[in-house]
């Protein structure tokens, strides 16, 4: 774990001399080495017609909302999927019953 520790040490030594040596990234290291480091396009995931845009999540309970409220959208398109499938297999038993 010491190895490990030591690793990752020196890999975020690296990475900020290089960042701080680079004038153009220098004034945004304070948002690139912020914790947590988030970014996704959780916002625009289910809208197929959207540009799908990477963003900063700020935090930990921002990231949990937008999870949950993926989540509601995927599960309503699911019951209302299964709802349809399940009243046009009702009516093709009936339509069968009844013939």
């Amino acid at each position: 774990m010491l190895k490990l520790n030591l690793i990752k040490f020196i890999f975020q030594e690296k990475l900020h001399s290089l960042i701080t040596d680079q004038p153009t990234l220098k004034p945004h290291s304070e948002i690139i080495f912020r914790k947590p480091s988030l970014y996704g396009d959780y916002r625009t995931a289910l809208d197929m017609g959207e540009a799908r845009i990477y963003e900063d999540i700020q935090d930990y309970e921002a990231a949990k909302a937008l999870f949950d409220e993926v989540q509601n959208k995927t599960s309503l398109y699911f019951i209302v999927k299964f709802l349809f499938l399940f009243f046009r297999f009702f009516q093709n038993i009936m339509n069968n019953i009844l013939v």
